[in-house]
């Protein structure tokens, strides 16, 4: 409480007056942002859906998928137990890939320099005094003796302010100090991603005279170029294969089953690995994995060790992984069933029984070739510098950043027509438009453009030859 003299009816009296709740513990916006279809730049096209990983927290939405983060700081986030706070913000709509946003909250503690204070002292010194204001209230840790006093002046030295009453407690060198303010984190434009799809379709000959289609065995269909947006297809901009600097071209790359860590484009590397599997080697996942799981049992965790590469149901197309050991336990001798640890969870559900390889890597991934945009958990397609050395089938090792090396299959975007002329392309995203080229034995061949349509999972092309 304040207490101050004041004079009523010519009566002199003590008043103590409840002093307002500090800043810090009102209602506050904890983050801001809109989000926005990263194809078209508008909003997305459905309700979106924040999900917080902190119960103490609540999101209030605005026009044009405008979104806030709102709680009272000091309550939700005690400034003087930890400098930052960390959670994560998961974006969804419907016909988006769920997008998963870590924050770091920055509690904006400073720190006491020497002289140390002792109790009855007035006067503060902090190694930051940037921004302090007269009347500010000071939360003087650490958090098991914490006081709060007021800011009477700044100084009288550098680095120092003087407070509105004396410390009670002594306090040590280095102990947190946290100002009565607070600013909010923009997160500017949050680019949300549409669902991968399927395009298929197929091949035929148009025969003039009798006016039917022949199916074309062995035609190939390719991307031979694509843009991210909307806008700057419609603006005739080159394509990202096509840029006039060689330096900034992007290719991409479909990866099964899809993507296990987010990563930044600036230090994402993606390299091709060479995986074998001694004869033999087979063992059995002894029950039933849901996607999302990490622990795993097995029938055999014989030479199994951190850092061993298992393949989890490897001929089942896009729904196979391959997982790093992360830790590996079990009774009896190491030929008997035990529990494994991985690196990452399933992306796939796997079945009981389902079969599982030991991969060795007899020679080092390389060369390494630069990931020009950001990821996300989850992506279908891989942008990088360039696609030499790379084939359909090939598996590559991804690295950068904080999280763990993790294993993916590609496929280049490529499609060959069967008997029938039937053909279907890997999953597709992230690409707003397509450039085709199609060659058939014996005809002309075509290079067409192409807009998909996210909406639906699954594009019908058919590419008519004359």
């Amino acid at each position: 409480m304040t207490r101050r003299a004041v004079t009523v009816d010519s009566t002199a009296l003590t008043v103590n007056f409840i002093d307002s709740p500090p800043t810090a513990t009102r209602l506050w916006a904890i983050a801001s942002g809109r989000a926005q279809d990263e194809l078209t730049e508008a909003p997305p096209s459905s309700l979106l859906d924040v999900q917080l990983s902190e119960s103490r927290l609540q999101v209030n939405y605005g026009d044009d998928c405008a979104f806030c983060v709102v709680a009272r700081p000091w309550l939700a986030f005690p400034p003087l137990f930890a400098p930052a706070y960390a959670f994560d913000l998961t974006f969804s709509a419907r016909g988006y890939a769920p997008l998963q946003l870590p924050m770091n909250l920055s509690t904006q503690q400073r720190s006491i320099i020497a002289p140390a204070p002792v109790a009855g002292d007035v006067v503060l010194a902090l190694n930051d005094v940037s921004s302090l204001e007269v009347g500010q209230v000071l939360m003087i840790g650490p958090a098991a003796k914490a006081e709060r006093r007021s800011i009477r002046n700044l100084g009288p030295g550098a680095q120092q302010v003087t407070l509105d009453g004396s410390l009670v407690q002594a306090h040590a060198v280095a102990d947190p100090v946290v100002a009565d303010a607070w600013t909010p984190t923009d997160l500017g434009v949050v680019a949300m991603r549409r669902e991968a799809i399927t395009l298929h379709g197929r091949a035929v000959k148009r025969d003039a005279l009798t006016n039917t289609d022949v199916p074309i065995a062995n035609a190939v269909i390719s991307v031979s170029d694509f843009w991210w947006t909307l806008g700057a297809f419609r603006t005739l901009q080159p394509g990202q294969m096509k840029l006039a600097n060689p330096a900034l071209r992007s290719f991409a790359v479909s990866v099964e089953p899809g993507l296990y860590a987010a990563r930044a484009g600036a230090t994402a590397q993606l390299a091709k690995l060479k995986l074998q599997v001694p004869a033999g080697d087979d063992r059995l996942l002894r029950s039933f994995a849901a996607a999302g799981d990490s622990d795993v049992s097995i029938s055999d965790r014989h030479l199994l060790a951190p850092g061993t590469l298992l393949r989890i149901d490897p001929d089942q197309g896009d729904s196979g992984e391959t997982l790093a050991v992360a830790s590996v336990s079990g009774w009896g001798t190491a030929d008997q069933p035990g529990d494994v640890v991985l690196a990452y969870p399933l992306r796939a559900a796997h079945r009981a029984n389902a079969r599982v390889q030991r991969a060795l890597t007899p020679f080092p991934p390389g060369p390494n070739k630069a990931v020009r945009r950001d990821t996300a958990l989850g992506d279908r397609c891989v942008f990088v510098a360039d696609l030499g050395g790379f084939a359909s089938g090939d598996d590559v090792q991804i690295t950068g950043g904080p999280t763990a090396d993790e294993y993916q299959r590609i496929s280049l975007l490529t499609a060959t027509s069967d008997a029938n002329g039937y053909f279907r392309f890997p999953a597709l995203q992230r690409m707003a438009a397509l450039q085709l080229h199609a060659t058939a034995p014996g005809s002309t061949a075509l290079d067409f453009n192409l807009q998909p349509d996210y909406s639906l999972p699954e594009n019908w092309l058919d590419v008519v030859f004359a």
